[in-house]
């Protein structure tokens, strides 16, 4: 038996390599060897997210000295100490955001597999057309 079977949770196959949007995935070995490692001990985070800026840095230096990047190649390297920061900005934002899709996101998965394909569709029509509404008055006031 395995894990999911334990757990009740039926698996599913998807045609998106190891992307799902219906959550959990299949990773790489590689991936998964790196998470039990650090899994195995607690850091503080600032001291963490400190070194990737670091190497973040690091990388975004190596990739301006490099000659096959430049605008003939149609690569460019707009990285910067900046995206970093906002990188940052954006996972303490996150945070906050995931706290509450913990709460939603179970109801919503629920909801997702006990309505008919052709409600769901509509709602999620209904859904983008208020998003696309939202925008437009924002962008006109």
């Amino acid at each position: 038996m395995g894990f999911y079977d334990a757990l009740g949770v039926q698996t599913v196959i998807t045609a998106s390599e190891t992307l799902t949007r219906l959550g959990g995935s299949r990773m790489a070995p590689e991936t998964l060897a790196a998470m039990a490692e650090a899994a195995a001990s607690f850091v503080p985070m600032d001291a963490l997210q400190a070194r990737a800026g670091e190497i973040i840095a690091e990388i975004t230096r190596l990739a301006r000295r490099s000659p096959d990047v430049n605008q003939r190649s149609g690569v460019s390297v707009r990285a910067s100490i900046a995206d970093y920061e906002s990188l940052l900005a954006n996972a303490a934002f996150r945070d906050k955001e995931l706290r509450s899709a913990a709460i939603t996101a179970p109801i919503g998965a629920r909801l997702a597999h006990r309505l008919p394909q052709q409600t769901l569709k509509r709602a999620f029509a209904v859904l983008l057309a208020l998003v696309a509404l939202n925008m437009l008055r924002e962008a006109f006031s």
